[in-house]
């Protein structure tokens, strides 16, 4: 007899009936049996997923530590990098102060030079002209009205040299204040 059957009451002899309910007995002892593997298989598959899943999670955990370490270490070191940077065009913009106040100084020397140059020249000519005056009377006094108009002109190109060595000299301070700025800050950094 089938369970069907014992559950829908068949009115078949008691033997039969009596043996359909220890076959229906054993039958839902091992339905039970059957269901409680089930369960247990179910239970351990969801176990073994729910300890992947854990396995899985520490990983990721230790990956995103060692990305996190990295991140730091890439930060640390951008950072010396912008620093280094930093340094660099300080220097560069000492060097290239340096040298523009070498021209300034070298265009300082050279107008020195010619003034110089200038001064012994107008020595000569007015002792040529003096000369020139003893001997003769009257080209003396237009050799004086030259020697003036030279001096004149040698006044003139002396007062524009006067005047670009007096730039040249207020340049070349301003460029050594910012000189000195630089190298406290080139200093300081240097220490930090």
């Amino acid at each position: 007899m089938s369970l069907w059957q014992a559950l829908m009451g068949n009115d078949d002899d008691d033997d039969e009936s009596v043996r359909d309910n220890d076959d229906c007995e054993d039958d839902e002892v091992s339905g039970v049996r059957v269901l409680a593997r089930h369960v247990a298989n179910v239970k351990l598959a969801a176990e073994e997923r729910d300890f992947r899943y854990v396995q899985q999670l520490s990983e990721a955990d230790k990956t995103i530590a060692s990305l996190r370490q990295m991140l730091k270490e890439a930060g640390d070191k951008a950072s010396a990098m912008e620093e280094h940077v930093k340094a660099l065009e300080l220097q560069n913009t000492k060097k290239w102060q340096i040298e523009s106040r070498d021209h300034w100084v070298k265009m300082v020397e050279e107008l020195k030079a010619e003034r110089a140059r200038l001064r012994e020249e107008n020595a000569r000519l007015v002792e040529e002209i003096r000369k020139l005056g003893s001997r003769e009377g009257g080209d003396a006094a237009r050799a004086t009205a030259q020697l003036e108009d030279a001096r004149a002109a040698f006044a003139e190109k002396e007062a524009g040299w006067q005047a670009q060595l007096a730039q040249a000299a207020r340049d070349a301070e301003a460029k050594e204040v910012v000189i000195a700025a630089l190298r406290k800050k080139l200093d300081f950094g240097t220490r930090a």
